[in-house]
């Protein structure tokens, strides 16, 4: 238990995908094909010293996953993951499906995520920014919510291409199976931050541990929902019914030439129609287009800059912690062994020293019946 206090759970995120699919995203619906709704979507209280608990006493033993909390023992079994995740076990481990193993060039895929073919450079690292909207949506999803991991969720692993390719193709995947080898890994590791704490607060809930005396922290607000504040963090608003980058935004419609008899109702249409969400229309005289598509223009690089710097700042300050928290485990870890190593020089020197006053208090024993015997043996001459 020692070695899991102090550590924190990973950035907890849910979503809510009636929204996402009333805002015209379609992975929302290759996500319900793998049942994955229900999990997706948990939110609500976390106990974080149970979930240390949990992974303390996390076992994998004869093809079983076991955990215990508060004294009450459990195996990770398939009911546990429906009736609390709504995850079936059905499906291929990501590892061993062969229709993705023959089909599956990480290459050829991550280019064919990408929302242009301009971004893709040879021997460059990936980038979720470059990602088309779609699927950054669904990266995001896949390494906060089902995959999780520690960090540079900002470069897709080749695993997480993997993922996402299974799933825009339909091959169900066995998500119970791929969340205990996290859980495993991270039950093994010195400073991991701690994944899925909202579904093991919930396993908690599920089988009635009280909570009574442990600490509860709430996640529940929008700061944790993938929704429009976050997406609107990754740069991607909302133009008319399409979600776009706002860096690949372009205002339609407007006359850049000098005919002076182009017809304004139709400019004016055509503008209205490239108006980010939220935005009234313009209804400029001609002779001014140009400069009011400069300033969008110039607006929208600067809103981006600031987000990015901002985006930026919070990527820092997670690294930040992450390196606190290794830095920190790394210090007990030194700690420990140098009260261990002292521990034992200070045994053994004691040992040694006890050694020694064994034997000289021996040698004085054997002193004193030596000469009780000697007078025994020759007692002295009588007068």
């Amino acid at each position: 238990m020692a070695k899991f206090q102090g550590r924190k759970p990973t950035y907890i995120r849910y979503v809510d995908l009636t929204w996402l699919s009333e805002q015209n995203f379609s992975f929302p619906h290759d996500m319900e094909a793998q049942g994955t709704i229900q999990f997706m979507e948990l939110k609500g209280q976390v106990y974080p010293a149970l979930v240390r608990e949990f992974y303390a006493n996390f076992r994998y033993k004869d093809g079983k996953y076991w955990s215990m909390i508060s004294g009450n023992l459990f195996e990770l079994n398939d009911e546990i993951f429906m009736n609390v995740g709504g995850l079936s076990s059905s499906g291929y481990s990501i590892g061993d499906c062969s229709w993705v193993k023959e089909n599956f060039d990480p290459t050829e895929v991550y280019k064919s995520f990408l929302r242009g073919p301009h971004l893709y450079i040879q021997g460059q690292l990936t980038k979720a920014g470059s990602l088309s909207v779609e699927n950054r949506l669904l990266h995001y999803i896949i390494a906060y919510i089902l995959v999780q991991r520690n960090t540079n969720h900002a470069q897709p692993t080749v695993n997480d291409l993997r993922f996402m390719y299974a799933v825009k193709n339909n091959v169900m995947i066995n998500w119970p199976e791929e969340i205990l080898k996290i859980m495993n890994s991270v039950s093994l590791s010195q400073s991991k931050l701690l994944p899925y704490s909202i579904f093991i607060s919930r396993i908690v809930d599920y089988l009635r541990i009280d909570v009574s005396n442990t600490i509860i922290v709430e996640y529940t607000d929008k700061d944790h929902l993938v929704g429009e504040s976050l997406i609107h963090k990754m740069g991607i608003y909302k133009y008319g019914s399409t979600w776009q980058y706002q860096e690949d935004y372009t205002t339609f419609g407007l006359d850049l030439s000098d005919d002076d008899n182009q017809d304004g109702t139709d400019n004016q249409h055509a503008t209205a129609q490239g108006e980010p969400s939220g935005s009234a229309p313009q209804n400029s005289a001609f002779g001014f287009d140009q400069l009011e598509a400069m300033e969008q223009r110039l607006n929208n690089r600067m809103d981006l800059h600031f987000q990015g710097l901002k985006d930026s700042y919070f990527a820092g300050m997670e690294q930040y912690e992450e390196r606190q928290t290794a830095y920190s485990d790394n210090q007990f870890r030194e700690l420990r062994n140098l009260i261990q190593s002292t521990a034992e020089a200070q045994n053994a020197l004691f040992c040694s020293e006890f050694q020694k006053l064994s034997v000289l208090i021996r040698g004085d024993q054997n002193i004193v019946t030596s000469a009780d015997h000697t007078d025994d043996l020759h007692p002295p001459p009588q007068p």
